[in-house]
């Protein structure tokens, strides 16, 4: 059955493997996306995919604001237990003692950061998603939530956006 394929452009080929996820049992009652699409030419096969297939189409489109400032703190203060993969942070997420892992007492890794290379990521994030926006803003879909809160107030704010619309 499987709408993937080996032709097609690398957009053409990520939402033809989407759209055969969304076909398995578990996202029967809805799903979730994360960074995709990331452009709003992503968007605009995703959206034809789905009429194409006669699905129903995206209902919300949760957009999470927070300022470079803010993201530059979060990037800087990671950490990971490379082994489990579990993440820490300075301020928001520290672990019971610093710099060990709560579970294995291991050494906890900062991933590297590149100050230059954020900033180019950031202004390049920040113009994809203006286009997204304006794309899912013209179906109405669009849900700003802003991200500069705390993780469980920011996730609090997504189901909050989800019910008003």
């Amino acid at each position: 059955k499987g709408s993937g394929g080996e032709g097609g452009t690398a957009d053409e080929r990520a939402v033809s493997t989407l759209m055969d996820m969304l076909d398995r049992p578990q996202c029967r009652r809805g799903f979730v996306l994360e960074g995709f699409p990331a452009t709003a030419m992503q968007a605009q096969r995703l959206q034809e995919a789905f009429e194409r297939q006669g699905k129903a189409p995206l209902e919300h489109a949760i957009f999470l604001d927070a300022g470079e400032d803010a993201l530059l703190e979060r990037c800087r203060g990671r950490m990971v237990h490379e082994e489990s993969g579990r993440l820490y942070h300075d301020q928001h997420k520290p672990p019971l003692d610093e710099g060990v892992d709560d579970f294995t007492g291991q050494a906890l890794v900062r991933p590297p950061h590149d100050d230059s290379k954020f900033a180019q990521q950031f202004k390049k994030y920040s113009e994809d998603a203006g286009l997204l926006r304006t794309f899912f803003g013209r179906l109405g879909l669009v849900r700003e939530v802003s991200a500069a809160g705390a993780a469980d107030a920011v996730s609090a704010s997504c189901a909050e956006a989800v019910k008003k619309a």
